[in-house]
Parts: structure tokens; C-alpha cells; sequence
């Protein structure tokens, strides 16, 4: 086997394991994989609208309408008209929404470092590099 094929085998081991780690307890667990990253976006954005959320995820918008739809029928996102423009709706999070998504960057986090304290300091820089430049070069 060659050696871009080992890497390559590599790259998809290790990325099942971190998808694997990364399954959420506790309120979350109910939530779709695309609901978090949802959330998470809206947490970022800020009165996030629809078009940027369908865009953000590649998705149509009638699947980013009932992605949302089922955000606000569980109290997580509420959609709010904008002040100067009726036609425009912003999304953002509910208190419970925010609550929520504290609670999964916190999983989150502890998860990925428990993950990284398998490696030394010079690893840590050295993959914070590789990675970089593989998001730069594929951006």
C-alpha cells in the first residue's frame, strides 16, 4: 500500500473516531448533527437570516425552512422581523437556545482536549499548522 493511501485511510479512521466522540449527552441528544452546527451558527451569526443559514450549510431553503421550523417548535430559535425591513426574518437563539448551545461548546471542548492530551506540546503545534494550512488551501 502506498503511503498517500495509508494517509488516506488514516484521515477517514481518525475522522469516524472524532465524529464518534463527539455524539452528545443530556439535552442535546435528542438533536440532529445539522441542529447543533444550526444552533451553533446562530450563536455565531447573530439574527442570522434564512438565505445565510441555507448557504452556510449548502442546503436549499425549504430544507433550511424546516431545519428551523423544528428548532422553533422545540423553544430553541424564534424568527423575528427586522425593524426596517418586514420582508426580512432574522433567527436567533431563545434563552433556552443559548443555554443549550453553552452547554454543547463546553461537551465540546472537553471532549477535543481529552482527545489532544494524547499529544505533546509539539505535536499540538504542529497539527494546529497542517490543519490551517489544509482549511486555507480548501476555503
Amino acid at each position: 500500500m502506498h503511503q498517500s493511501d495509508r494517509l488516506i485511510e488514516l484521515i477517514l479512521k481518525v475522522s469516524r473516531l472524532l465524529k464518534d466522540k463527539m455524539v452528545f449527552v443530556g439535552p442535546t441528544a435528542h438533536l440532529t448533527m445539522l441542529q447543533i452546527q444550526a444552533l451553533l451558527f446562530i450563536k455565531k451569526r447573530k439574527n442570522a437570516q434564512m438565505r445565510e443559514i441555507a448557504d452556510q450549510f449548502r442546503v436549499k431553503m425549504s430544507t433550511a425552512t424546516s431545519l428551523l421550523d423544528k428548532l422553533v417548535a422545540i423553544k430553541l430559535v424564534k424568527r423575528v422581523s427586522d425593524d426596517k425591513d418586514r420582508r426580512i426574518v432574522r433567527i436567533s437563539l431563545t434563552k433556552k437556545g443559548n443555554t443549550l448551545i453553552e452547554s454543547v461548546t463546553e461537551q465540546r471542548r472537553k471532549k477535543i482536549n481529552a482527545v489532544l492530551s494524547y499529544l505533546s506540546t509539539e505535536d499540538k503545534k504542529a497539527l494546529f499548522r497542517i490543519l490551517q494550512t489544509i482549511q486555507t488551501k480548501t476555503e
